[in-house]
């Protein structure tokens, strides 16, 4: 059997097809890399599970309450959050007494404390949570409580 001349358009050998062959790689290869950024950039996009809304980042003060004033009130606010806007968010509040408790906070106080946390929020959770305490008004509190 004769031997054949090696085609001139495999090139080297490395990448079948020489510098054509080369090409269709290479851009394949770049169409690939763009599909993964794409995916990637995807990924980091955070969306509401409920409005599949893009969610912004927010930076929220943290509230330590002492006793909550009145539970019926907080009741019936946190079942319609959990309800209707679950990812809206002005501040976050936490009870103190795990804070004061705490063998950390005993050791250095207040200074390694955070009093501010950065979330994602809805911007429809939000305006239904406008809406919603428009329509459900805080009750007035006696003197020398705080609301």
């Amino acid at each position: 059997m004769k031997k054949m001349p090696p085609n001139k358009s495999q090139g080297c050998g490395k990448t079948p097809g020489g510098i054509k062959g080369f090409k269709r790689w290479f851009m394949s290869y770049r169409i690939g890399l763009f599909a993964l950024c794409l995916l990637a950039l995807g990924a980091t996009q955070k969306l509401c599970p409920i409005h599949k809304a893009p969610m912004t980042r927010k930076q929220v003060p943290i509230i330590f309450l002492v006793d909550r004033l009145n539970v019926e009130e907080w009741q019936v606010y946190t079942n319609a959050r959990a309800r209707l806007f679950p990812y809206s968010c002005d501040e976050i509040y936490t009870n103190a007494g795990n804070v004061f408790n705490s063998k950390e906070f005993q050791k250095h106080g207040w200074k390694n404390v955070p009093t501010n946390a950065w979330i994602y929020v809805c911007p429809t959770c939000d305006e239904r949570k406008r809406q919603w305490l428009a329509e459900h008004p805080p009750h007035a509190h006696k003197p020398g409580f705080f609301p």
